[in-house]
């Protein structure tokens, strides 16, 4: 995948990883959300094996976010892919603690550490 950017999100390819930061810094608007969400899932659709999604640059998260994330897991996990969440601070990381959604999807200080994590293939890093 090409690196690309939706009304939403910026995608890039880094390491054979799909790394999506966020275009907004609130991320409270219902519909705002729900078309994140799309966009999201789009990312999984077009087979994206790897995915970490940065947080950095976003201040606050609604509720309904949170279960984007976990529609997000849900696809990428029936595609037999990876997830990880980098830069959580703050109210986002506060949220995401609360939710125990931090349990559910590894979280990372920040997107290089979450996609050192992904670098090697399963295949690669089961022989040595």
């Amino acid at each position: 995948m090409d690196d690309i950017s939706t009304e939403h999100l910026t995608v890039s390819n880094e390491d054979g990883v799909q790394l999506v930061s966020f275009r907004d810094e609130q991320l409270m608007d219902p519909e705002q959300v729900r078309q994140i969400e799309k966009e999201l899932l789009n990312i999984v659709g077009e087979s994206a094996q790897k995915i970490v999604v940065d947080f950095e640059n976003v201040k606050s998260v609604a509720s309904s976010l949170i279960g984007a994330m976990v529609s997000l897991r849900r696809a990428v996990v029936n595609y037999e892919g990876e997830l990880r969440m980098a830069s959580l601070s703050g109210n986002v990381l506060e949220a995401f603690r609360v939710t125990c959604l931090d349990t559910l999807i590894p979280a990372f200080p920040s997107a290089r550490d979450a996609i050192k994590t992904m670098r090697l293939p399963p295949a690669a890093s089961s022989s040595e």
